[in-house]
């Protein structure tokens, strides 16, 4: 009886201890299997829209995602060419697929999206969208293009260190097989309903980053704009770890920490 006892209690403590390490560990495990379904995209359309124009959409569907990860961690995300006038978008009135209009590269906090067309929570899920008339993302001069992606979100990146930019920062955008260079030249603090500080310029092509701030509160608007300069070299992108890398790496630690738990336990 006492045996069953002291094997019930080491059950429940090694349940909880797993329980506990799994929360701790969520955010950055699932942050690193978003980042790698972003660049996966990102890949993909950019494999496409160098020797073709027709229109990239992807699938919004999460089940299908899920089984690709888990069948190949480490294939290209499966996007899709068509025509756009044969393009259907919806099922029973659910949006299933989302156009993808190109990518973000924001090399000095480490970010790089895909851009969507729209700014659903569908989209913006997913990486940064553009923002309902305003311009294309062309790069031609008296323009001004909303990019915007939300903060905080406990499973993704996606803008949550754009106040760590600075005036004079790079970004780049990649549409339809044109790189576009842009600096950063105002960095501003709105209401949301203050919707006055996307005027365009017949000398400049600009592009606004905008996300909600402060953080967890997002009662403001961080608008962080850019104009066109002369393409520089893009950083190449820092080299993703596999989540399943990680993954494997916290259970070891987690299974190595457990381990010397016990052991001192029957030392004393």
């Amino acid at each position: 009886m006492v045996i069953k006892r002291k094997w019930l209690k080491r059950t429940i403590t090694a349940l909880i201890f797993i329980i506990g390490l799994g929360i701790v560990s969520f955010p950055f495990v699932s942050n690193a299997m978003s980042q790698q379904q972003q660049h996966r995209m990102i890949d993909t359309y950019n494999d496409v829209s160098r020797h073709s124009k027709q229109v990239v959409v992807v699938s919004t569907s999460k089940l299908s995602k899920t089984l690709a990860w888990f069948k190949n961690p480490f294939q290209k995300f499966n996007v899709k060419k068509v025509d756009k006038d044969k393009r259907s978008n919806t099922i029973n009135g659910m949006l299933t697929q989302v156009e993808m209009l190109g990518t973000i590269n924001i090399p000095n906090i480490d970010v790089k999206l895909p851009i969507f067309k729209g700014t659903a929570d569908l989209q913006l899920s997913e990486g940064a969208g553009l923002m309902e008339k305003t311009s294309p993302l062309d790069g031609k001069k008296g323009s001004h293009s909303v990019v915007t992606a939300h903060r905080g979100l406990p499973g993704s990146k996606l803008f949550t260190d754009l106040p760590k930019l600075k005036k004079g920062d790079r970004f780049f955008i990649n549409s339809k097989g044109k790189k576009m260079t842009y600096k950063v030249d105002r960095i501003k603090t709105i209401k949301p309903t203050e919707l006055g500080n996307f005027a365009k310029d017949d000398r400049y092509n600009y592009v606004t980053l905008m996300t909600c701030t402060p953080y967890m509160i997002n009662s403001h608007r961080l608008l962080v704009r850019g104009h066109r300069i002369p393409n520089e070299k893009e950083p190449a992108a820092k080299k993703q770890i596999s989540w399943l890398w990680i993954g494997l790496g916290v259970i070891i630690a987690g299974g190595a920490t457990y381990g010397g738990y016990r052991w001192y336990k029957k030392r004393r």
